[in-house]
C-alpha cells in the first residue's frame, strides 16, 4: 500500500516538475502558455502542479491568470484547493 505523499514544505519546487520522471505535462503546458500568454492553459498548468504537489506555484500561476480571467470557475477551484492545502482557509474561502 503507498502511504500518502511526504510533505515538500521548506524544500522549494519539485526536483522533478515537468521532467521525463515527473510530470512531463507541466512543461509542455508551460511553453504553450509561454506562446499564448493570455489564454486560459493556466488553469490546466496550475492543476497539473497542484497533482505534482507544488502548491506555492500553484497559487503563483493561478492568481496570475486569474488577473485576466477574472470568472473562470475551474481556476478559482484550483487556487481555492492549493489555498486549503497549504492552510490558508480564510484565503481559500474568500
Amino acid at each position: 500500500m503507498i502511504g500518502p505523499r511526504p510533505s515538500r514544505e521548506g524544500l522549494g519546487p519539485s526536483p522533478s516538475r515537468g521532467t521525463v520522471a515527473g510530470n512531463p505535462r507541466i512543461d509542455e503546458l508551460r511553453k504553450k502558455l509561454d506562446r499564448e500568454p493570455g489564454s486560459r492553459l493556466f488553469a490546466q498548468l496550475a492543476e497539473e502542479l497542484r497533482k505534482d504537489g507544488d502548491l506555492e506555484d500553484v497559487i503563483r500561476v493561478a492568481r496570475e491568470g486569474l488577473q485576466k480571467h477574472s470568472n473562470y470557475p475551474s481556476a478559482r477551484m484550483t487556487l481555492g484547493r492549493a489555498l486549503f492545502d497549504t492552510g490558508d482557509w480564510s484565503a481559500a474561502r474568500a
